[in-house]
């Protein structure tokens, strides 16, 4: 049974299939492109097909009934075409199946070793990274007094004029023109600082609604208080 892909190249989904012994099906009528794959597990025989997806892309149906002698669950799922690796592809099927409560907890290998690598999927690893972002919370008060601060030096500092916020796990520091202002904040370290357009940072800290404003980073935005301000580009990465 194959593991990790080198380079973090993607893996086409059949090899998924095959690596966890699904057969070849070439009898549906349905699908995009021919073989589909069956598994027969003890109660299920699982069905996948390509069609075309929600979003007109191509995407791996799976399909099947799942019948015990006191209930029958009708599974349905959908996988892209392409995963990360072979590990995040087995803990896709399993974690589908396992919300279905359609597999028995002891099975074939690829069962245990998907719910092994269930931290791969890819909703998991957003929600962790979402988890681990740079964020603080800081009293509105002091924000208006560094705010109040940073507008009197807008007219000096000219358009392009960066501001600077960095959390120390104690004090919000912001920086802006010729002024760096330290403000009592909770939350976790951040790794580095994080850079936006003054005039940017001046609008998003105008008109604070809640006593207790939340500062974070994702996804390429500083956010204040749900205001979100674009990264400048050598920190967008972050």
């Amino acid at each position: 049974m194959s593991a990790s892909y080198p380079n973090s190249r993607l893996v086409p989904t059949r090899d998924v299939l095959r690596a966890a012994g699904f057969v070849e099906d070439w009898t549906p009528a349905q699908a995009g492109e021919l073989p589909g794959y069956v598994y027969p597990f003890r109660n299920l025989d699982l069905s996948v097909v390509l069609i075309a997806g929600s979003r007109l892309r191509p995407v791996f149906s799976f399909s099947g009934v799942f019948h015990t002698n006191r209930s029958v669950v009708e599974i349905h799922f959908e996988m892209p075409t392409e995963v990360e690796s072979i590990e995040q592809g087995f803990a896709w099927i399993v974690d589908a199946l396992d919300r279905h409560e359609a597999i028995p907890r002891l099975g074939p290998e690829w069962i245990a070793l998907g719910r092994k690598w269930i931290h791969l999927l890819p909703w998991l690893e957003r929600q962790r990274n979402f988890d681990m972002r740079a964020a603080c919370r800081v009293d509105r008060d002091w924000l208006r007094v560094a705010a109040r601060k940073l507008r009197s030096t807008l007219e000096t500092a000219g358009t392009d004029a960066k501001a600077t916020f960095a959390f120390d796990g104690t004090l919000l520091r912001i920086s802006g023109g010729d002024q760096t202002h330290s403000l009592p904040a909770e939350g976790n370290v951040w790794p580095t600082h994080f850079a936006v357009r003054l005039q940017d940072a001046c609008r998003a800290l105008r008109r604070l609604m809640q006593p207790i404003v939340a500062v974070d980073v994702w996804e390429g935005h500083l956010r204040i208080g749900g205001r979100s301000i674009v990264l400048t580009r050598s920190d967008a990465r972050e």
